[in-house]
């Protein structure tokens, strides 16, 4: 065996971890944001915040507080005021 092949299994067995981790990580994001909403409605990454017809202020601090806890992050509004979809939420939380 060679080195370099060697090298493309570790590579290929670590972004395979990679992604199974962000799956569940997105998957746990997921869940919290739902919580927050308290719908019964679908929340997918793709979902746009202006259909989750329970996205307002309420949500908005919940989901704050919710950084903070879980994330030990300190978002403010101004933070992801930019964010369309859930997704741009979790990437903007995840490269804070």
């Amino acid at each position: 065996m060679s080195w370099e092949f060697l090298r493309r299994i570790i590579n290929s067995h670590y972004i395979t971890i990679y992604r199974k981790g962000f799956e569940f990580l997105m998957d746990e994001f997921l869940e919290k944001i739902m919580d927050i909403v308290d719908s019964e409605q679908e929340i997918l990454p793709e979902t746009r915040l202006e259909d989750i017809k329970e996205w307002d202020s309420l949500s908005i601090v919940s989901f704050l507080a919710m950084t903070n806890v879980e994330y030990g992050k300190n978002l403010r509004k101004a933070d992801f005021a930019g964010a369309e979809t859930v997704r741009d939420l979790y990437d903007i939380l995840m490269r804070k």
